[in-house]
């Protein structure tokens, strides 16, 4: 998702940058509430106004169903944040697809778990070519959730459009829930906690800190003075390790 304005918002906001901080940190509360608290969900990151979330990486079933509804819940939870230029409720614009990615852990200074891939490009093109207060998903996320869920969401279709550098593709607006159908879906009941106690991002803070120790960076020369190497012995987290770099079917 990304704010509907924010370029003309921070630049009206420059004597008072604090301004806009304080929105983002409050919008962003809301979502992280959302994704870690109600819907089981990765928050990947946020860069400026995009908020970037995940499902299905961890092999739970339903993620297309719970990516919807969190879509749903954060056009909401936008209104209850002011613009602080206008004082109105802010307006966002979502987009979602569905497919695999590459995940792996990059960097040495700063290392972090990234997710990679055309599904992650195609995902940000569903969202640019969003409008505001809408929920813009692909053909193949549509086809998910009616898989998940038959029936259970309102779709609008928006025929084929032209996306850059994927060529024509299939669109659908996400324009709400149908709350009859949600009782009788398996899928649907997502609200109680998982069954090992663990939130997607403290199940993937686990995952991590059992593959360490198992992989080491790749240093350069120059790096190598800098960061003396270590030995590491083979273990039985060479498979987690490998299970956390696998591709697998995400949301995003």
């Amino acid at each position: 998702s990304d704010i509907v304005g924010f370029t003309s918002m921070t630049h009206k906001c420059q004597k008072e940058p604090r301004l806009i901080m304080e929105m983002l940190n409050n919008l962003y509360d809301e979502f992280d509430n959302l994704a870690d608290g109600r819907f089981n969900l990765y928050k990947v990151e946020t860069i400026g106004d995009a908020y970037m979330v995940a499902g299905g990486l961890f092999g739970d079933e339903g993620h297309a169903v719970r990516m919807a509804d969190m879509a749903l819940e954060m056009r909401l939870a936008a209104q209850r944040v002011v613009d602080p230029v206008t004082k109105r409720p802010l307006s966002i614009r979502v987009g979602i697809h569905t497919g695999p990615v590459l995940a792996g852990v990059i960097g040495v200074m700063r290392p972090r778990w990234v997710l990679v891939g055309d599904t992650v490009n195609l995902a940000s093109r569903m969202e640019t070519d969003s409008v505001s207060q809408a929920i813009n998903v692909s053909e193949a996320f549509f086809n998910r959730v009616n898989t998940e869920c038959p029936g259970g969401f309102q779709f609008q279709s928006r025929g084929v459009r032209e996306v850059k550098g994927r060529g024509k593709v299939q669109q659908y607006f996400l324009k709400g829930r149908k709350k009859h159908q949600a009782e009788n879906c398996n899928n649907c009941e997502y609200s109680s906690p998982p069954p090992d106690g663990l939130t997607p991002r403290n199940r993937s803070f686990r995952r991590l800190a059992s593959v360490k120790g198992s992989m080491q960076p790749v240093l350069s020369p120059s790096q190598s003075s800098r960061h003396p190497t270590t030995t590491t012995t083979p273990s039985s987290t060479t498979t987690d390790a490998e299970a956390a770099l696998r591709s697998s079917s995400n949301n995003w």
